[in-house]
């Protein structure tokens, strides 16, 4: 009767052990599916952040840029009024230019720069991380006993594909200066 009852109790046991097992095989699955869909959420709105933002930041460049630029060729005018003839204008711009060699436009297009490369070097880095989230998944359900205790408990397949990098989902927006 011993025997019986520890045989029973081993194939039991045996039994919640399979079942702990392929639970945990799909739970890991179901995991890594999330981590991918998640990542694809942060470089969708990564994307969507570079699509609103670089823009306005190009704008606002070119804003500063035209008030700069008005306000030099106001100077200019205004000396030319009191007499000051082309030469001399050019001297003094220069000499102006001597003493104070960092225009502010300056500053905003290498902050504009700067954010471009940011935005574009995270985005990048974003889909590395995605496609190595794709890579993680497709070899975990590919392995040994993975895919058998997959395909026994009926769990569906996600086809995730890579990212390319010359194919975006968003193109970053064009840059112009006119």
């Amino acid at each position: 009767m011993k025997k019986i009852l520890l045989g029973i109790g081993v194939v039991i046991a045996l039994v919640l052990f399979v079942v702990l097992v392929n639970q945990g095989v799909q739970n890991k699955a179901i995991n890594l599916e999330e981590q991918i869909e998640n990542t694809a959420g942060n470089i969708r709105v990564e994307e969507k952040r570079r699509f609103d933002l670089i823009p306005n930041l190009v704008e606002c460049v070119k804003a500063y840029d035209e008030h700069e630029y008005k306000t030099l060729t106001d100077v200019v005018a205004a000396r030319s009024k009191n007499g000051t003839s082309a030469d001399e204008i050019k001297t003094m711009i220069a000499a102006v230019a001597e003493a104070y060699p960092d225009l502010k436009s300056q500053k905003n297009y290498q902050d504009l720069m700067n954010e471009l490369a940011i935005t574009e070097n995270k985005i990048s880095e974003m889909r590395k991380y995605y496609n190595k989230k794709v890579t993680n998944y497709k070899r975990f359900i590919r392995q040994f006993p993975n895919i058998q205790i997959l395909n026994m408990m009926g769990y569906e397949f996600k086809d995730y594909e890579r990212l390319e990098f010359e194919n975006t989902s968003v193109d970053a927006p064009a840059v112009k200066f006119s």
